[in-house]
């Protein structure tokens, strides 16, 4: 079963809210977002996604500009209020 659809049985309303809130979010962004809801770390994450750490602090950065969050609030627990 594909990690999606797994999610989606888990969370069924969560995408919609994320991109209801953000429409413009990339598939790689809402995948990070997905996985911050799920409490994966930073580490777990780049290891599913074999990506470096400078490219997911990129994502992490664009995706806390693209939902407007403020330089003080938490990208982790605003996600996982969604």
């Amino acid at each position: 079963m594909n990690f999606k659809k797994l999610f989606v049985e888990n969370y069924p309303d969560y995408i919609n809210k994320v991109l209801t809130k953000s429409p413009n979010l990339t598939q790689s962004e809402l995948r990070v977002c997905m996985y911050i809801k799920m409490n994966l770390s930073n580490k777990e994450i780049l290891e599913k996604d074999q990506i470096s750490p400078s490219t997911l602090n990129n994502m992490r950065h664009s995706i806390r500009k693209k939902i407007k969050l403020k330089r003080k609030d938490n990208l982790v627990l605003s996600l996982l209020k969604v």
